[in-house]
């Protein structure tokens, strides 16, 4: 505020001279997003572990580049940023599902997600273990087998020479050998998976059983023998053995008890018994 004085007839005059500051405001106003962005995801689907698949980021209004994340079961992804055209593809072979979780646009501008969830579903490939090698000694006497196999669709046992199998598409099944792997001492088995649609293929393991043919051994006929003199054990034999041993039911003694071809001292319990039964054992060859 100013005051000046003026003399006007002899009087005094005070004008007082406001001086008023006017100031202009000017209210800036949030403009909204005239045409926000949307997103919806596509894509995805049924894929084998060694392949992948893709998923389409489609993107409507906003102004590009946009931004975007997604999550993949739950777990938000990094962004991807500086996306110009739509749709944006993502080429993946991490199964799970995925969805959208936001969009913004060149303006910031933050759009809306929708649809629903994509999922990608991955089929591991089979694995497969018909076992480890083994030896036989039971000669045409049937061999077990446990194999080991892991996402499939079907099982087939398979082998050299023509044994058989008491079930081929059981893993763990009996194998019966013939006389063509007592020939060659061995038979080969292999077991074989097919794989889970979407993967494709047939996976397999082999095992190989040494065969020996099973000991045969033969005490020979009964007999009659008189006190406890030696006898010598007639008629006894054994085949495909790596050794053999005799055995009585009684308490004498026997004299080469590890040959085919023993002699038996009889004692005076077994006179006294009236009789004693000898075994004989053989030993396979394995």
């Amino acid at each position: 505020m100013n005051t000046d004085s003026t003399i006007f007839g002899g009087k005094l005059m005070k004008w007082v001279l406001f001086c008023i500051t006017l100031l202009a405001f000017t209210q800036i106003k949030s403009q909204p997003c005239s045409n926000p962005p949307a997103m919806n995801l596509t894509g995805g689907g049924a894929i084998c572990e060694n392949s992948s698949t893709t998923i389409q980021f489609n993107i409507t209004g906003g102004t590009a580049p946009w931004s975007v994340i997604y999550s993949i079961n739950g777990v938000n992804q990094p962004p991807i940023n500086n996306i110009v055209t739509s749709p944006y593809v993502l080429t993946t072979n991490t199964g799970g599902t995925y969805t959208g979780v936001s969009i913004t646009d060149a303006q910031n501008c933050t759009g809306t997600i929708n649809g629903g969830a994509v999922i990608v579903d991955v089929t591991l490939l089979p694995t497969v273990i018909a076992g480890a090698d083994f030896h036989s000694c039971a000669g045409l006497d049937p061999v077990q087998l446990n194999g080991i196999a892991t996402n499939y669709s079907s099982i087939t046992w398979t082998n050299t020479g023509n044994g058989y199998f008491e079930d081929p598409h059981a893993l763990n099944t009996l194998y019966y050998p013939d006389n063509s792997n007592l020939s060659s001492g061995k038979a080969t088995l292999t077991l074989s998976v097919t794989a889970l649609a979407p993967c494709s293929g047939t996976f397999s393991d082999q095992l190989t059983v040494t065969i020996d043919q099973g000991s045969v051994a033969n005490a020979g006929p009964d007999a009659v023998h008189c006190g406890t003199t030696s006898y010598n054990i007639m008629g006894s034999s054994a085949q495909f053995y790596s050794s053999v041993i005799w055995a009585t039911s009684g308490t004498g003694t026997f004299t080469n008890q590890n040959s085919v071809n023993a002699t038996y001292n009889p004692s005076a319990a077994d006179v006294a018994a009236g009789s004693v039964t000898l075994t004989l054992s053989a030993y396979g060859l394995g």
